[in-house]
């Protein structure tokens, strides 16, 4: 009697042993499809998905040379159009060069990439006699102004230090702002 139980668990033994193989060659075989899926994949966008085209559109007093330079796009086909952060590029674009108020940057597959700007427009002279800035409706710095040469809105208050050409204006007090 003993003898037939032996066998019977030599046998499920086998079995199980049996069912763990099949189920680690099943796993290894998914693994290597992903991978290689994987693989491909990344392999295609990255060779296919190239931007040799950048288009800008708009009116800015900037040229599209200028444009280029501060976005730091290149159409040589070393940016990728997938894996390039355009939120990045916006920034760059409006705070390098203050005159232009939006900035929107669109896909158009395979690889062009289309920049539009729209201008931005001074709004008032705000400083000291010394030190005057021009800025837009939302108090961005577009430039520094020696004196008085446009007919914009002036208004004489004290600046806070470190004042930069493509940020938001900052004043001294509180009660200035106002």
């Amino acid at each position: 009697m003993r003898d037939g139980k032996q066998k019977v668990s030599g046998a499920k033994k086998h079995r199980r042993r049996l069912r763990v193989r099949r189920l680690i060659l099943v796993l290894l075989i998914f693994v290597l499809v992903v991978g290689f899926f994987i693989g491909g994949l990344y392999y295609a966008v990255s060779k296919f998905l190239k931007v040799n085209n950048i288009v800008v559109c708009g009116s800015s007093m900037y040229s599209e040379q200028d444009i280029l330079e501060k976005s730091s796009l290149k159409d040589d086909g070393s940016n990728n159009m997938i894996f390039m952060s355009f939120r990045r590029i916006e920034e760059n674009i409006k705070t390098e060069l203050p005159y232009i108020k939006d900035v929107q940057l669109y896909r158009s597959y395979p690889d062009t990439v289309i920049i539009e700007v729209s201008p931005d427009e001074p709004f008032a002279q705000i400083g000291t006699a010394e030190e005057k800035y021009l800025v837009d409706e939302d108090m961005k710095i577009l430039s520094k102004v020696s004196e008085t040469e446009y007919d914009y809105l002036e208004i004489d208050t004290q600046l806070a230090e470190g004042q930069k050409i493509g940020r938001k204006f900052e004043f001294k007090e509180d009660k200035s702002r106002e």
